[in-house]
């Protein structure tokens, strides 16, 4: 018979937590789950992190839960021909902004927009 590996028990430990999660809300919730699983496989945290990413990723592959958390990127600045620099969104293609320098780009985006030279992408 198998042992039960830390990362086995790190699910267990995520799932069993997932109650909670609603309650607590998702910043005190993973505080405590990484708590749980370093405690519980004595790993360091920055081991009990990766376990928590990976059942994270099981828990919403398996439909236990909605993915939560940070908010992906949409946005996006590229560069055009003339040197000015475009802030597009990703997923409609719209320009949503522009500026004169990447600079000024930067000042200009809004949380959640990124600024990138796509010509080095």
């Amino acid at each position: 018979m198998k042992s039960i590996t830390k990362r086995q028990t790190a699910i267990g430990i995520f799932n069993s937590a997932l109650v909670t999660r609603s309650a607590v809300g998702n910043r005190v919730f993973r505080k405590n789950v990484l708590t749980d699983i370093s405690s519980k496989t004595g790993s360091d945290m920055q081991t009990a992190a990766a376990m928590y990413n990976h059942a994270k990723k099981a828990a919403v592959a398996n439909g236990l839960t909605v993915a939560f958390g940070r908010v992906a990127k949409a946005v996006a600045a590229v560069v055009v021909p003339e040197g000015r620099w475009h802030i597009v969104d990703r997923v409609t293609g719209e320009v949503v902004g522009a500026a004169a320098s990447r600079r000024k780009a930067q000042s200009a985006k809004a949380p959640g927009q990124v600024v990138r030279d796509s010509e080095k992408a």
